[in-house]
């Protein structure tokens, strides 16, 4: 008996570990019930075959009236999130970081002729500033969604200074008090989305940036980037010691991270 029950521990970890869906790719995930439409049960599920959800979705409003709901809403989330991670038998496979490194490294030389481009700025204020050309979660595919300012900082030691996180990966910089930002960005691999940026309390050259399950460091403004750490998690906050500068404190959807370094 207890042999059973170790199997069935083990089958379900496995499980856990293999799939393939992630919280992360819906806004919410509500509670399922017996309400809850098989399509939508399916796209919860946690290696969800994409072309099945869509038969699924498409036989269900043809019999019944199309009415906006959290299901429907996720749907659509959802299937821009994913679609750029589908295998040929349409299920999501995600890179591991082995798989992303090369990727990310394929980009950057790709992307090297255009490091010395600049978006240019406004002395009107706050302004579109892009990014114009954006990448979805494949890097080397260009997107023209609309995005979106995920996290903003501004330097307690120079308030001139400000630095934003956006949807699409770009890392922006501001030297005076927001009228006109700078892509600090450009050539570095900071795709799906910088949901947290952080600007050190008394170096306002030095920048934390949640990206692509990492985090990265620059210590010269923003001109040279640096991994620190795998995550494995989507990014929400930095936080220093008020201290120690050198305690900093991460939350991400992986968990709470701490250096003392």
């Amino acid at each position: 008996m207890r042999s059973c029950y170790l199997l069935l521990i083990i089958g379900l970890i496995s499980i856990k570990l293999q799939s393939q869906n992630r919280i992360e790719f819906f806004k919410t995930v509500p509670i399922i019930d017996t309400d809850t439409p098989n399509w939508a049960k399916l796209m919860y599920s946690d290696n969800p075959n994409v072309g099945e959800v869509e038969d699924l979705y498409s036989a269900y409003y043809k019999n019944n009236k199309f009415v906006k709901t959290i299901h429907t809403q996720n749907h659509k989330h959802w299937i821009k999130i994913v679609e750029p991670m589908l295998d040929d038998n349409g299920f999501v496979k995600q890179l591991n970081q082995l798989e992303e490194e090369k990727e990310f490294e394929s980009l950057k030389k790709k992307r090297e002729p255009q490091i010395g481009f600049r978006v240019p700025g406004s002395d009107a204020g706050w302004v579109a500033m892009g990014p114009f050309e954006t990448f979805g979660t494949n890097p080397a595919i260009p997107i023209s969604w609309h995005k979106n300012v995920y996290a903003i900082d501004q330097s307690l030691s120079d308030p001139n200074v400000l630095i934003c996180g956006t949807e699409a990966g770009g890392v922006y910089k501001s030297t005076d008090k927001a009228n006109n930002w700078t892509l600090i960005s450009l050539g570095e691999v900071f795709a799906g989305g910088n949901a947290a940026v952080k600007i050190h309390p008394t170096n306002s050259n030095n920048y934390l940036v949640s990206s692509n399950n990492r985090i990265y460091q620059s210590i010269d403004g923003g001109v040279t980037w640096l991994e620190r750490h795998f995550t494995n998690g989507t990014g929400h906050e930095f936080a220093y010691s008020p201290s120690n500068n050198n305690i900093i404190f991460h939350a991400s959807s992986s968990g709470l991270f701490k250096t003392i370094n």
